[in-house]
C-alpha cells in the first residue's frame, strides 16, 4: 500500500509541475511569482502538517517533511499557474498583430516499438517553427505544418489572440489557427489543405472560449513554450 501511494504522490507532483510549467509558458507571468508562492506556503506548513505524513509514508520525520514541502508546493505552484491561465477576466480578450521575427526547425527522434515495454530509435524527423515578436517587445514560438511554414515569410503580421487571466497577467490565447488562417489568406491556400485535416477543416480555425477548452489544448501547449 505505502509503494502505491508513493508511486501515485510521485505522478502527481510531476504532473502539477509540468502543468504549472506548461502554463507558465504561455503567459507573461514572471516565474518568481508561482515558486515563491509554493516556497512560503509549503514551508510554512511543513514544520505543523509534514510529520503526519509519518502514519502513510513510515519515513523519518524530516523525510515525510521533504515529501510534504514537494507535494505542497508542486500543487501551490500549479494552482497559481493554471488559474490564470485557465480563468479569463471579463472583457479583457484582445487582438495584436505580431511580426515574424524568424524561422527555425529541431529535428527529433522517431521511435518504434519492438516490445510491450521497449522503443528504439526509427530515424528522425523536422519540426517547423515561427518565431514571433508582439508590439511590446515579447517573443514566443508556434509549430506549424510545412506548407504554412514555407509560405510565410519574415515580416509578415500574425493576430495573435490574448486575454488577461485570474491573477492579472497576460494569457496568449494562440494555437497554430492564427498562423494557418493568415498564410491561408494570403496565399490562396486552404487551412484544411495546410494542415491535412480529413475532415471538418473550420475546427482548424476554432479558438477556445472557456477553460475546458483551452485546457484540451494543454499537449499542445507543452510542445510550444515561449523561447
Amino acid at each position: 500500500m505505502r509503494n502505491v501511494v508513493i508511486a501515485v504522490l510521485s505522478i502527481a507532483v510531476i504532473f502539477m509541475i509540468a502543468a504549472g510549467v506548461a502554463c507558465c509558458g504561455r503567459m507573461f507571468m514572471p516565474l518568481w511569482l508561482p515558486v515563491g508562492a509554493a516556497v512560503l506556503v509549503a514551508g510554512a506548513t511543513a514544520p505543523v502538517i509534514g510529520p503526519r505524513w509519518r502514519r502513510l509514508l513510515r519515513w523519518p520525520v524530516a523525510a515525510c517533511c521533504v515529501a510534504h514541502v514537494l507535494v505542497v508546493g508542486s500543487a501551490v505552484f500549479a494552482a497559481v499557474t493554471v488559474s490564470n491561465f485557465a480563468v479569463e477576466r471579463p472583457d479583457t480578450r484582445r487582438t495584436v498583430r505580431a511580426v515574424v521575427d524568424g524561422h527555425f526547425t529541431e529535428e527529433r527522434t522517431r521511435y518504434r516499438r519492438v516490445g510491450r515495454n521497449r522503443q528504439v530509435p526509427a530515424g528522425h524527423y523536422n519540426t517547423y517553427h515561427l518565431r514571433l515578436r508582439l508590439p511590446d517587445g515579447h517573443t514566443f514560438t508556434d509549430e506549424l505544418p510545412f506548407e504554412a511554414y514555407r509560405r510565410c515569410r519574415d515580416g509578415r503580421r500574425v493576430p495573435v489572440g490574448l486575454y488577461t487571466g485570474l491573477w492579472g497577467y497576460t494569457v496568449i490565447d494562440f494555437n497554430s489557427s492564427n498562423i494557418i488562417s493568415m498564410c491561408s489568406n494570403l496565399f490562396n491556400v486552404s487551412p484544411h489543405e495546410l494542415c491535412g485535416e480529413l475532415s471538418n477543416p473550420t475546427s482548424v480555425v476554432m479558438e477556445p472560449h472557456n477553460a475546458i477548452s483551452r485546457i484540451q489544448n494543454f499537449i499542445h501547449i507543452l510542445h510550444n513554450p515561449i523561447r
